[in-house]
């Protein structure tokens, strides 16, 4: 007899990776563990129960117990029956979502003869126990394809309702290749991140990864039933129309390797993007790289090295609306060569806002408030002192050659 708990307990992931089990084992009525760890995996540690048998040997060592061939049955009987249980309680919440109403008198009383007698939806499992699913989706990879149906996000078109990545995948717009995501802090960072933009345009749907969890979890898992999973918050996002902005390659090249002089190592490259419309600007990272949600984890781990961590930083790419008028009105002043001090100190402005709208964190926050503040004066008609412009490049002749 196997249950779940309504409420996971207050320390069931700070001892995650210690042994820890609620599985009594029992043989012929006689008890020989009140803790026995090795029939379920590390990851279904939630479960509580009893297993009683009459072929386990009842004066044999945990050891020899452990070497069993019955032994390891009853384990995959276990792992089996978890799985079954799960699955039944989300189809079951799946059919009452469908309905619309709740079940009726007659409906109950045949589902107590059911296998399984439940009390709560699965909404309510996953409130408790999701990191669990998790962590096995990351672990159990022989049961991943299991454990990925059972996983449930928010999404821009769930009306805060979770959704099945099943559920995803029956509701993909015409044409769309990639299961796409975006992971943040929370879900309001993530619902009015400017990376959202185009995708929302084109109808598809983006699941929200707000936990820690699922940053690890896409490590592991790259796909779903066939598709791939992507992070819209990164560079290569190919939407199928990029073709759109290359009427401004050639006019903005000068003031995109300007901007390129001016960040330095700030930014890996500056393009041209039509990802936002609303934005002037968004920073992406590389491919293989970390993305903004995974250096605020990094950084803030407590037994982080920071000084290695300098080294480990997401490779950003500041990314520009060439139709956004903030960014024409610089790339005018550009060509005029007009005041290239305050100019500067406008680019590093449009890269700060670039860089907290899409999820990271001002590393240099003085900085930013010395900005603002030049901003403010300059607008108010105060004498303002700009740090010195960066010296632009000037490609000598041959200089390619060299």
């Amino acid at each position: 007899m196997i249950y779940i708990p309504k409420k996971a307990a207050y320390d069931l992931y700070d001892r995650y990776y210690q042994k820890s089990s609620d599985i009594k084992l029992y043989v012929r009525r006689v008890l020989i563990a009140d803790k026995f760890e090795d029939l379920l995996p590390r990851y279904m540690n939630f479960i509580k129960g009893i297993i009683d048998s009459d072929d386990l040997p009842i004066n044999v060592s945990r050891e020899t117990l452990q070497k069993s061939k019955l032994f390891q049955i009853i384990g995959r009987r276990l792992v089996r029956n978890a799985f079954k249980l799960l699955e039944t309680m989300a189809e079951r919440e799946k059919q009452q979502e469908n309905q619309g109403e709740n079940p009726t008198e007659e409906e109950s009383v045949e589902k107590k003869d059911e296998e399984f007698v439940m009390d709560g939806t699965y909404s309510d499992f996953w409130a408790e126990f999701g990191k669990s699913i998790k962590m096995g989706a990351i672990e159990d990879q022989s049961n991943r394809p299991k454990l990925l149906k059972l996983l449930r996000y928010r999404t821009n078109k769930s009306d805060g309702k979770l959704i099945s990545l099943d559920d995803y995948v029956s509701r993909m717009a015409e044409g769309q290749a990639d299961i796409y995501y975006i992971s943040g802090e929370n879900i309001d960072a993530v619902e009015n991140s400017p990376m959202l933009e185009k995708l929302e345009r084109k109808g598809y749907e983006v699941l929200f990864f707000v936990d820690p969890l699922d940053e690890y979890l896409t490590s592991s898992v790259t796909e779903f039933d066939g598709y791939k999973l992507v992070s819209i918050s990164k560079e290569g996002l190919n939407l199928g129309d990029d073709e759109d902005i290359a009427q401004y390659e050639e006019e903005f090249k000068g003031f995109t390797e300007w901007l390129q002089s001016v960040l330095g190592s700030n930014v890996m490259s500056v393009k041209l993007s039509d990802r936002v419309s609303k934005f002037p600007a968004i920073i992406t990272t590389s491919q293989f790289g970390w993305s903004a949600n995974m250096e605020r984890l990094m950084k803030n781990q407590p037994m982080g090295n920071q000084e290695y961590l300098k080294f480990m930083k997401a490779q950003k790419t500041l990314e520009i609306n060439p139709v956004h008028p903030l960014v024409q009105e610089m790339k005018n002043s550009f060509e005029k060569n007009e005041n290239r001090n305050k100019l500067q100190d406008n680019a590093f402005l449009l890269y700060d806002l670039a860089l907290m709208s899409s999820g990271f964190e001002h590393n240099e926050p003085q900085r930013l408030v010395e900005r603002v503040q030049r901003l403010l004066s300059d607008n108010y008609g105060l004498f303002v002192e700009y740090p010195e412009a960066v010296a632009e490049i000037v490609e000598e002749p041959g200089h390619d050659e060299l």
